[in-house]
């Protein structure tokens, strides 16, 4: 079977059913973002330049920020660069990319055109950004790094994906439209900084409502059209730079746009630059900083990152979104980042241009261990209390974490890569571990080093067997992590080991124990269960919050 049609298969065989509570609450919350970064956009000249140059004529779609409407085709490709131009719209790791602005204009415009319930758009969403992410698993980071700009050339799939999806194709003709995106995608980073990057994400809307509609009509694609050796996979990356079993490796388990998950923007610039600014905001307002009292300031950023965000002279205002050197300085002398920023010829304030020259930007170095950026969430717990088995299921990868019959099995501290920018933590297990003492001494060392002075460090999962819970280790573990205002959510495990009954009792016991630090926020707890799928989807939302947050 080929790549093209095992995706197709999967969606056209998504089911609302089949969508978590929290994946549907992220669609909607990803569906009003877009568009309203698309009605902000819609003045910029970018959106101004194209509605002119296109003068649609009249049609069922509606072209935002206007009273105007357009041919579904048209109406995409404008929204589209609306959506994108401000660089205001969401973002996921996975993809490398913006996930809505390619596949929101054109599944909106197809929607209104069919007249589609609401429930049929959010299938469709979802299956559309699962499509371009698992995509991004597969080829990213290479694909990323290699120049090409992943939201229009992944973006194209996601939106004829979600639109396939809605038209209802069956799996012969979703994978003739996937085929058909393969041919259509494009987008180039050297245009990034510039109207040729919206422009990229126009197309690939356009591009993939077109490949659903003619698919939907008999048009053929050929289904080796991603893996044939003169296809996407080899032209885009090349011989050993993808990977189609990571690609395929999930589906739904959990839903991408849950977790991950989408990344909301706090501020209208690229997202490399968004967590540098996160910390100079942070700083000038708890230092009550002002730019004379700043003799340097020193910026680190992953070298892929830094290759598109180094840009101590932007040339446009649309450059100045990539500028990490303008936006801590726009953060350091308006103590805020915002849409007038880039208005104009606001790039060329004096007062922002003599603060750049503080700004000196360098890459993070590769051979250092993991840097300290980003976003982490730890498992720790009692061994034998199946921390393994709780990681595998709330990330829906078997084998991620090994599960093991001998207790203790996690002899060092093991991080695993959601994206670029999150990951889960696998911290040694204590209490049972059946290891010499100088061993077990090592561990608590290295583990008690990693929760003091971890600054990436969201928030502790701590498992607990439910038929043992809040044993000696454990309280001291608790006790830790209040003391340092750090986040923990308990996980009752091994809760199908017991009734009913004695689940609620157990959960209501160590509720009562604990509940002054419950009432203060700072601990929450639940039954889970790996096996039988007990607390998974609670576990899932409180990880995505605390990446949220």
């Amino acid at each position: 079977m080929t790549l093209a049609r095992e995706l197709a298969e999967r969606i056209s065989t998504t089911s609302y059913d089949q969508l978590s509570r929290q994946a549907l609450d992220y669609a909607k919350i990803g569906l009003l973002d877009t568009l309203g970064v698309g009605v902000a956009g819609s003045q910029d000249d970018a959106a101004v330049i194209a509605r002119r140059t296109i003068a649609p004529p009249p049609g069922a779609a509606l072209v935002w920020g206007t009273r105007g409407r357009a041919t579904p085709l048209d109406a995409a490709f404008m929204n589209a660069i609306a959506a994108n131009v401000l660089d205001f719209d969401d973002c996921t790791d996975n993809l490398g990319g913006h996930p809505s602005a390619p596949v929101l204009p054109a599944l909106l415009a197809l929607a209104e055109q069919l007249g589609a319930r609401g429930r049929d758009v959010l299938i469709a969403y979802v299956v559309g950004f699962e499509t371009e992410t698992q995509l991004g698993r597969g080829v990213n980071f290479y694909h990323y790094e290699k120049g090409w700009h992943p939201t229009a050339t992944l973006g194209v799939f996601g939106a004829g994906a979600a639109c396939a999806r809605l038209l209802a194709l069956d799996v012969e003709r979703t994978t003739c439209a996937l085929s058909l995106c393969a041919s259509m995608a494009a987008g180039i980073k050297s245009n990034l900084g510039s109207m040729g990057k919206p422009l990229h994400i126009g197309q690939a809307s356009r591009s993939g409502l077109l490949a659903a509609r003619l698919a939907a009509e008999g048009f053929t694609g050929n289904a080796d059209a991603l893996e044939h050796h003169q296809g996407f996979l080899e032209l885009f990356n090349g011989p050993g730079n993808y990977s189609i079993e990571r690609i395929l490796e999930k589906w739904g388990t959990p839903w991408d746009i849950e977790m991950p998950g989408i990344a909301i923007k706090q501020y209208p610039c690229c997202l490399s630059t968004q967590s540098a600014v996160d910390l100079m905001l942070r700083l000038v307002r708890e230092q009550n900083l002002r730019p004379d009292q700043v003799a340097r300031v020193h910026s680190k950023t992953s070298s892929r990152r830094l290759d598109h965000t180094n840009r101590p002279q932007p040339r446009s205002a649309l450059d100045a979104k990539l500028s990490i050197q303008y936006v801590l300085a726009r953060a350091l002398t308006d103590r805020c980042v915002a849409l007038e920023h880039f208005e104009g010829d606001a790039y060329r304030n004096p007062a922002a241009k003599q603060a750049m020259e503080l700004i000196h930007a360098t890459a993070a170095d590769p051979d250092s261990p993991l840097p300290d950026m980003g976003a982490e969430i730890a498992f720790i717990g009692r061994s034998n209390a199946g921390k393994s088995s709780a990681l595998n299921a709330i990330t829906g990868v078997k084998g991620l974490a090994r599960v093991s019959q001998t207790p203790g099995r996690t002899q060092m501290i093991n991080l695993f890569s959601l994206d670029e920018s999150h990951r889960l933590v696998d911290l040694p297990g204590y209490g049972y571990a059946k290891a010499p003492l100088s061993v077990q001494t090592k561990w608590r060392v290295m583990t008690a080093d990693y929760l003091e002075h971890r600054a990436a460090l969201k928030g502790l999962v701590l498992i607990m067997d439910s038929r043992h819970p809040l044993q000696e280790a454990d309280k001291e573990l608790i006790d830790w992590s209040t003391d340092f205002s750090l986040k923990l959510h308990i996980l009752l495990t091994k809760a199908d080991k017991l009734n009913h009954s004695a689940q609620q009792k157990t959960l209501q016991t160590v509720c009562r124990a604990l509940r002054d630090v419950i009432d203060a926020g700072l601990v929450s707890v639940q039954l889970f269960s790996a096996p039988k799928r007990i607390g998974v989807d609670e576990a899932r939302e409180q990880l995505a919050q605390w990446f949220r947050d």
